[in-house]
């Protein structure tokens, strides 16, 4: 997983969670309303500066883009051929536009800074730590089952690399004993197995969590306390940049 979070001791990763996830949801919902490549360009100047801050290897940053190129182009290639206008390259039934180059330029664009948004809050907050901090803010909500999203998240984030592993282990398994998977048939001898241990790994997280008397609803302590410093207001006076970008440029 490329844009897991990786651990280290910046300046970023000490910031509040919810400090960085406010400047994530600025930075993507201002980057929506963006128009022109000047306004992306300046967009793309203020996510890259606290990048400078993270101290995240290059090669980690380059890889996390790697699955995204594939997106990226069809992103291209669907507005070349599908958006009306003066038609420059045709080959059959496909009529390639010059406007249609110019939204799918836009619109890459457009997705590479999100990518990087979401990259920053990702790769520098721990997904636990995120979900901790969130829970002051449920429980202030009268419902019993809105107070229960963050560990509902909690949870779920630790299931999935469980399930990955368990995948991986079945797979190396059957690989063992020479078997492969080609077909339906041979990915329903993984799919049962990894369900059948994920039950069995919920059932004893129930029986866990019964035998510390935990109830659902009820107000808890946490093991870390948020509180907002001053490089926590300094992000969150800093979002407000790439909104004064999108209105001026």
């Amino acid at each position: 997983m490329t844009l897991a979070y990786y651990p280290g001791r910046s300046i970023i990763h000490s910031l509040d969670p919810r400090a960085k996830l406010i400047f994530t949801i600025v930075f993507v919902v201002t980057a929506l309303f963006g128009k022109t490549i000047l306004t992306y360009g300046f967009l793309g100047i203020v996510i890259l500066f606290p990048f400078l801050f993270t101290k995240l290897p290059p090669l980690r940053l380059i890889k996390g883009f790697m699955p995204f190129l594939i997106l990226f182009a069809l992103t291209i290639l669907f507005h070349f051929f599908l958006t009306p206008g003066e038609v420059i390259f045709k080959c059959g039934f496909l009529s390639g536009t010059l406007e249609g180059i110019k939204n799918g330029r836009l619109f890459a664009v457009r997705l590479i800074l999100i990518i990087v948004g979401t990259m920053l809050l990702g790769l520098t907050t721990s997904p636990i730590e995120l979900s901790e901090s969130l829970s002051g803010f449920f429980f202030r909500l009268k419902s019993r089952t809105a107070r229960e999203i963050p560990m509902i998240m909690i949870l779920v984030l630790r299931f999935i690399p469980f399930l990955i592993r368990e995948g991986k282990r079945i797979v190396i398994a059957q690989r063992a004993r020479g078997g492969a998977v080609r077909g339906v048939k041979e990915f329903f001898t993984i799919l049962f197995p990894i369900v059948n241990s994920a039950l069995k790994q919920a059932d004893q997280l129930a029986l866990a969590l019964h035998a510390k008397a935990y109830d659902p609803g009820e107000s808890r302590t946490s093991f870390r306390e948020y509180h907002f410093s001053s490089p926590d207001y300094l992000l969150l006076a800093y979002s407000i940049i790439p909104v004064l970008v999108v209105v001026l440029v």
